[in-house]
Order: C-alpha cells, then sequence, then structure tokens
C-alpha cells in the first residue's frame, strides 16, 4: 500500500485483506526510488503455485507502470493468482491468462501514450521556437570550476563558488 493514497489507511487495509481471509499480510514501505522490494521477495519465496495473493489495489503492485508490469510477470511466472479487490480483479474466478494479458496490454498503452505526449509536446515547443533540454552552461563558469577542482578544491565548493550545481559539473568533469 502507497501510505500516500488519500483516503486510505494501513489499518483499514489490513483489516479489508483479513475480512477476505488473507492469512499473511506483507507491507511494503519503500521510497520512490528503492529499487529492492524486500517484502515482494519474501512473498514470493514464501507463495506456492495456485496461491491467491490480494492487494487492495492495483496502484499498490507498483509505483510505476514499468513496475507494475513486471510486478504481474513475477506473479504470472509464478503461478500465482492475484486479487486486487478495488478494481474487482480476480484471476481465481476466471481465465488467468487473459487476465494478465489485459494488464500488460493496458501498460503498454500507457507508456506507449506516455511517450507519445512528451513527442507531441517537443514537437510544439520546437514549433514555437521554445527550448527544450537542458539549459545551456555559461563555458566560463565550466572552466573555473575545472580549474578550482585541479587545484584540489572539493567538487561541492568549486561548483558553490562557479554558480553551477553538483551535477552539472560532475557531467563536464566527467568528459575530461
Amino acid at each position: 500500500m502507497r501510505l500516500g493514497q488519500i483516503g486510505r489507511t494501513l489499518r483499514a487495509d489490513r483489516a479489508s485483506l483479513h475480512h477476505i481471509g488473507c492469512a499473511d499480510v506483507y507491507v511494503e514501505r519503500v521510497g520512490a526510488g528503492a529499487p529492492q522490494r524486500p517484502m515482494l521477495s519474501r512473498l514470493l519465496q514464501s507463495a506456492e503455485a495456485g496461491d491467491l495473493v490480494c492487494v487492495p489495489s492495483l496502484n499498490d503492485l507498483g509505483r510505476s507502470l514499468p513496475e507494475l508490469k513486471e510486478t504481474v510477470l513475477l506473479f504470472r511466472n509464478a503461478g500465482l493468482h492475484l486479487n486486487c479487490i478495488l478494481e474487482e480483479i480476480n484471476t481465481f474466478e476466471g481465465s488467468s491468462e487473459i487476465v494478465y494479458k489485459t494488464i500488460e496490454a493496458v501498460v503498454h498503452f500507457q507508456t506507449r501514450r506516455h511517450v507519445d505526449l512528451i513527442k507531441l509536446g517537443m514537437q510544439i515547443a520546437a514549433e514555437t521556437g521554445k527550448p527544450t533540454g537542458r539549459p545551456r552552461v555559461d563555458s566560463s563558469k565550466v572552466e573555473t570550476a575545472k580549474r578550482l577542482v585541479k587545484a584540489g578544491l572539493p567538487v561541492a565548493e568549486a561548483a558553490k563558488k562557479a554558480e553551477l550545481s553538483v551535477p552539472t559539473l560532475y557531467r563536464y568533469l566527467s568528459r575530461l
């Protein structure tokens, strides 16, 4: 469960899962950029083919569409069934392959739609003369920062003195 969702609490979600007969409840608490999902790994290790995995919402399976697709594929490959309470998706009651394929198709559709919207925005920006991409960096600032780093100043201090961000300075230092 993502605790930031409006109108949902961990207590209420646990109660709804226990109400429908879930014996074990796994709660994942990781940040948006965390690559590992230890509770998902634990669930997959303890589950057996044919088990039913229940989640309050499809949102709980991933923080992004690609992660949702990856998680759904993990369940399918492990022979697990999926029950998403809010969306009323239950692969145990019907053809699980159709449901899994539909979820994959929706994820693919949304991803392609997102890419198309980004391309459209860039096209409109180009047609109206608006700049895209990173703003240009003053080369004299970069040269000043490089000299400071070569002289032994830490990168963060050199960036600050040259009025650059640390990632920008690292990007230019990597080109040396």
